[in-house]
C-alpha cells in the first residue's frame, strides 16, 4: 500500500495545513463578531464584509479538499484525464475565492475605520482606500475570471491565455500597499489627540497585524514566478497552492484582531471623541454617550460606540470635582480636555 504523503503525493499536507488553519478562523471571526455584538447590538457594514470573506473562505476550503482528491501535490502522470480537468477547475476556483477573501477582510477593517471616524475629511480618507480595495477586487475578478479564451477560462494548460505573472505582481503590490495603509492610517487619525498614552499607542497600532499578512503575499508570489512546468502543474504548483490557502485564512485572523475589545475600546474611544465639541468657556468636559448638555459633578462611564458627533458632559468647575473627573476620564480611557475658549 503506497503511503498517505511522500514525494509525489503531497495533497494531504494541503488539506492538513487548510483544516488547521480554519479553526482559528472561525474562532476569530466569532470573536469578533460577539464583541462588536456586546458592545453595539447591532450588525454592521464591516461584520458583513467580514463574514461574507469568511464564507468565501470556508468554501475555498471545500474547493482544495476537491483538488486534493483530484491530484494536487501529485504528478500528472498519475492522474486520469477526468482528474485533471477537475484539478484545473478547483485551481481557477481558489484564485477567485482567494482575491475575495483579501478583498473582504480589508473592507472590514476599513468601513469599522470610517464608522468610528466622525470627522468628514478623515472618513473621506478611509473611504478612498475602502474604494482603491473595492476597485481593484473588481479588476482582480475580472483578470482572474477571464484570464484565458471563453469558454475554457480554466484551461491554463491548453488555452490561450494571458500573461498572469504580470498580474499577481500587481495584485501583490496592492495588496501590500493597501494593508500598509490600513495598518498605519490609525496613527495618522490618533496622532494630535490627546488622550492616556497607553490607550493611544494602543489605538494607534491597532491594525498592526494586517502587515504582518506581507510575507505571506511575498512569499506566494516568489513561488509563482518560479517557472511551472505546463506539463505537471498539479505537481509544481502546490507549494504555491499551500502558501495561498494559509494567507487566505491568515488574512481573516490578522482582520479580527483588531477588534477584540481591549484594542476596539481604545480605537473607539480616541477616534469618535476627537469630534467632541466643547461647552462654553473655561468648562471641562468628556465624551457622552448620550446627547445631553446637563451638568454632572462626576464623569460617567462611557460607550464609545453610542457617541454621536457633539455629545459631551459639562464638569463642575469645582477644582476637586475636575481632579476627581480626570484621573477616572484617564482610567477609563475617556478623552478629557480643557477647553479655553469657544469653539
Amino acid at each position: 500500500m503506497a503511503p498517505l504523503i511522500d514525494d509525489s503525493h503531497k495533497g494531504p499536507l494541503i488539506n492538513l495545513a487548510s483544516w488547521l488553519t480554519l479553526v482559528p478562523m472561525v474562532f476569530f471571526v466569532m470573536t469578533k463578531v460577539w464583541t462588536k455584538w456586546n458592545m453595539t447590538k447591532a450588525f454592521q457594514l464591516d461584520d458583513g464584509y467580514m463574514a461574507f470573506g469568511t464564507l468565501i473562505a470556508i468554501a475555498g476550503t471545500v474547493n482544495t479538499d476537491v483538488a486534493v482528491n483530484a491530484g494536487l501535490g501529485q504528478h500528472q502522470s498519475q492522474l486520469t484525464s477526468s482528474q485533471f480537468h477537475t484539478f484545473q477547475i478547483t485551481a481557477y476556483l481558489s484564485q477567485i475565492c482567494y482575491v475575495i477573501t483579501l478583498s473582504f477582510a480589508k473592507m472590514a477593517c476599513a468601513q469599522f475605520l470610517i464608522t468610528l471616524t466622525r470627522t468628514k475629511n478623515r472618513q473621506n480618507i478611509v473611504t478612498g482606500i475602502l474604494g482603491l480595495i473595492g476597485a481593484w477586487l473588481v479588476v482582480s475578478l475580472f483578470c482572474v475570471a477571464l484570464q484565458c479564451e471563453y469558454p475554457n477560462t480554466w484551461d491554463t494548460a491548453n488555452g490561450k491565455c494571458f500573461n498572469a505573472s504580470k498580474f499577481w505582481i500587481a495584485n501583490a503590490v496592492v495588496d501590500l500597499t493597501t494593508q500598509t495603509l490600513l495598518a498605519f492610517v490609525p496613527v495618522y487619525l490618533l496622532w494630535n489627540l490627546k488622550m492616556d498614552k497607553k490607550r493611544k499607542r494602543v489605538a494607534m497600532l491597532s491594525f498592526s497585524p494586517n502587515i504582518t499578512t506581507a510575507p505571506l503575499t511575498i512569499l506566494r508570489l516568489i513561488y509563482i514566478l518560479q517557472p511551472a512546468t505546463k506539463t505537471d502543474l498539479p505537481f509544481s504548483t502546490f507549494t504555491a497552492a499551500m502558501i495561498m490557502e494559509i494567507h487566505t485564512k491568515y488574512s481573516i485572523i490578522a482582520s479580527c484582531i483588531p477588534f477584540l475589545r481591549p484594542l476596539v475600546e481604545a480605537l473607539a474611544v480616541g477616534l469618535v471623541t476627537t469630534d467632541v465639541f466643547m461647552p462654553e468657556d473655561g468648562d471641562y468636559a468628556m465624551g457622552s454617550s448620550n446627547n445631553l448638555r446637563t451638568q454632572h459633578k462626576k464623569p460617567q462611564r462611557i460607550n464609545p460606540f453610542a457617541l454621536r458627533k457633539g455629545s459631551w458632559i459639562t464638569m463642575t468647575r469645582d477644582p476637586h470635582a475636575r481632579v476627581a473627573a480626570k484621573n477616572m476620564a484617564f482610567k477609563q480611557g475617556v478623552f478629557y480636555f480643557h477647553h479655553h475658549g469657544r469653539k
